[in-house]
């Protein structure tokens, strides 16, 4: 592995794997596409670090499956909802990390802010129905036993600056953006990643003006699984008029458009030939 790449692949949702120059792997809200037989938890890689930025079901279902391969994975995600979580799926205490509002934590040489926001508001206001949300892993995943989970999923939100070995930073963001501050947080940390979400937004535009002020230079989607029903076009379509916009205003950004388990490379450095 060319240790001046960071790779990433885009598994379903909001669920990442990022492998690190050093073969370290972050892993962001694990959740599999269920109805996809070609790919299980067993594909994927043994994090060394979680992310979780909300306990609705679509965020978490394959977390113990993931958690339970190594002992010394570590589990980040908010410290309202972490006691729950680690009970559930049987993740032992000494693994997680509760994480509360702006506590920068520093954990094998890898820095972790973590800020609080709120979950997004749903259009359909019908969804925001509590019995809706604390039933819908029944309904929509077979899974049993986390109506509680999914409550507090709906309320409770976590934004991530990552910042890797050698300054590089990652911006994981999404939720409701009048309740958290990710402008302030992109000014002061740089990112040169911003992993935003894309589902609950009206335009490409719109989605070009946040990411523009977001700063960096990669954007990538997240809960894009969707996009037809979701954003009203294909997302190459909304990819290509996000990247036109970002032209206008925010040169040399540019959004990628992730297919489905490939593997992506950035490279991070100049090697010598």
């Amino acid at each position: 592995m060319d240790t001046n790449c960071l790779q990433f692949r885009w598994i379903n949702t909001s669920c990442y794997e990022f492998r690190l120059p050093d073969g370290r792997v972050i892993t962001t809200d694990p959740y599999l596409d269920h109805g996809d037989t070609s790919f299980s938890a067993a594909d994927m890689l043994t994090p060394d670090y979680v992310l979780i930025t909300h306990t609705h079901f679509d965020h978490i279902v394959d977390l113990g499956a993931l958690m339970h391969r190594s002992d010394s994975a570590k589990l980040f995600v908010s410290d309202v909802t972490a006691a729950a979580l680690a009970d559930y799926y049987g993740i032992k205490f000494g693994q997680v990390y509760a994480v509360d509002n702006g506590t920068r934590i520093e954990v094998d040489g890898i820095g972790i802010l973590p800020t609080k926001g709120k979950h997004s508001r749903f259009k359909n206001r019908d969804r925001e129905d509590l019995k809706f949300m604390s039933a819908a892993p029944a309904s929509e995943c077979g899974v049993h036993g986390q109506e509680q989970l999914m409550l507090q999923g709906s309320f409770i939100y976590t934004d991530y600056v990552i910042t890797l070995p050698r300054n590089i930073r990652m911006f994981f963001t999404g939720g409701d953006m009048t309740f958290s501050v990710p402008y302030e947080i992109a000014k002061n940390e740089a990112p040169l990643i911003v992993v935003r979400q894309v589902s609950n937004l009206d335009s490409p535009e719109q989605y070009a003006d946040i990411v523009a002020r977001l700063g960096g230079k990669i954007v990538l989607p997240h809960h894009q699984e969707h996009s037809e029903k979701r954003l009203g076009m294909p997302m190459a379509e909304f990819t290509a008029r996000v990247n036109r916009r970002l032209g206008e205003i925010a040169p040399g950004m540019v959004m990628i458009d992730p297919k489905q388990y490939k593997w992506y490379e950035l490279s991070l450095g100049i090697a010598v030939l």
